[in-house]
């Protein structure tokens, strides 16, 4: 919008537009769209970004989610005890710990893991990621729900094929 000066005894003053001069009513009114328009495209452009960022990290979680379906738990171990999910190859203190945590405290439970499960289970080992897939727990648990020892369980993972 111009302003509009005057000199006046050498010194400048500035007048403001009259707000009834149709010229500077329409010109008014164009910077007022611009700014209006450039406001909505900055607008939508924030709420797309948003929004594509929360739909990509929405998919992650679906995908992440659908992996699979989590094995069936149980609140607490049998009355029996929870098994030594620890002698099974690759199980440590942290991730029988999680396993627990995830209500699996049997090598039966393990045992009876079907693909779907063995995927959310892999996906769900935070930090341990695949595990349960590459040292072939299934197979491991199997042995050992049906009174096998640990070293025929340990003996699956020193084999190229079998076993999940």
């Amino acid at each position: 919008m111009p302003i509009l000066t005057k000199w006046l005894d050498g010194a400048r003053q500035e007048t403001p537009p009259d707000e009834h001069d149709p010229a500077v009513q329409a010109q008014a009114e164009r910077t007022s769209r611009a700014a209006a328009a450039k406001g909505a495209d900055d607008a939508a452009e924030a709420d797309h970004d948003r929004v594509e960022g929360a739909g990509d990290r929405e998919r992650a979680a679906e995908a992440v989610a659908s992996a699979g379906r989590r094995p069936v738990g149980l609140a607490a171990a049998r009355d029996t005890g929870a098994d030594d999910l620890e002698v099974i190859a690759g199980v440590g203190p942290k991730l029988a710990e999680m396993l627990h945590g995830m209500g699996i405290w049997h090598y039966d439970q393990i045992a009876a893991w079907g693909d779907e499960e063995l995927v959310w289970v892999d996906e769900n080992l935070e930090g341990f990621k695949g595990r349960a897939s590459r040292d072939k727990w299934i197979a491991q648990a199997r042995i050992l729900a049906n009174g096998g020892t640990v070293e025929e369980a340990a003996a699956v993972t020193q084999k190229d094929s079998g076993g999940n």
